[in-house]
């Protein structure tokens, strides 16, 4: 997790399944205590997502909607996209390929200039 401003972007990586939905969640939720305007799940490194990754999701985009907030997806891998899909997921979440060129240029160098 990293934040960027007002952005969080948390990077999943293997398995978005109760075992990761449980390591994450608090910390996440703690996380989301602080001034947040958008929400970036970056799940390019995912390779599988279950039931309680997708409940997860469903109550990351309720949790910031009582707040304005908004929450994005990045999303690559031809399977996760799949589930995503079959779910609805995009009909309330945007799911993109790449962060956006702005968030990029908004990414301090990893010099940390």
């Amino acid at each position: 997790m990293r934040r960027e401003d007002s952005r969080l972007v948390v990077e999943l990586h293997g398995e978005l399944d109760v075992a990761m939905v449980l390591a994450i969640e608090d910390p996440l939720s703690d996380e989301l205590r602080l001034p947040t305007t958008e929400l970036v799940l970056d799940m390019r490194l995912l390779t599988f997502v279950d039931c309680s990754g997708i409940a997860l999701i469903e109550r990351l985009r309720q949790r910031l909607e009582l707040t304005d907030a908004r929450m994005f997806l990045i999303c690559t891998d031809p399977f996760v996209l799949r589930i995503l899909s079959y779910l609805g997921v995009p009909d309330s979440i945007p799911i993109l390929s790449s962060p956006p060129q702005q968030w990029r240029e908004a990414q301090p160098s990893p010099d940390g200039s």
